[in-house]
């Protein structure tokens, strides 16, 4: 889905996988998803950040639930091998698109932008062209406690959290 994403359309990597993309949705068994795929698309208005309109355009939804979860699955990964540890089964690992994030309260939008900014301080690792990169911080007082920023293709973001099941149940 992040190779069909018109923000990473040009990066060097998704135009060299896009064959095998555009392969792979062609099998039997991925009709069902390519059914559920077009039937979402629909006509979006076309806006600059600008304000400017340069007109319509067809679009297809995308799962944002479905991508968090592949990413929460990521960073369950991303912490055993930074912490030479597996991540306990209770412990609760969420991750939040970028896109997902638009529609949060302004005063847990300014929380957001406050641990991003720390994390962009953190070390940046990067897979093949900027094709992945993510950055991430260990608490301090829990172990399993983590944040991480993740980006693929250089356009698509994500924040993702480890919370230990003993933090989920304690009270605020």
């Amino acid at each position: 889905m992040l190779g069909l994403n018109e923000k990473t359309y040009e990066h060097p990597d998704v135009q060299g996988n896009l064959p095998s993309i555009l392969r792979s949705l062609a099998k039997p068994e991925k009709l069902r998803f390519v059914r559920k795929l077009v039937s979402t698309i629909h006509m979006v208005d076309v806006v600059t950040p600008g304000g400017l309109f340069l007109g319509r355009r067809e679009a297809f939804d995308v799962n944002l639930a479905r991508l968090d979860r592949v990413v929460a699955r990521t960073v369950r990964g991303l912490f055993s091998h930074h912490t030479g540890r597996r991540l306990p089964q209770a412990a609760e690992v969420r991750a939040y698109s970028e896109d997902g994030l638009r529609s949060i309260p302004s005063e847990a939008a300014g929380k957001v932008r406050a641990l991003v900014a720390r994390l962009l301080r953190a070390e940046a690792h990067t897979l093949g062209e900027r094709t992945f990169t993510y950055r991430y911080a260990i608490g301090v007082d829990h172990d399993l406690v983590s944040a991480w920023f993740l980006e693929f293709y250089r356009a698509v973001r994500f924040i993702g959290m480890t919370i230990p099941f003993s933090k989920l149940t304690q009270p605020a």
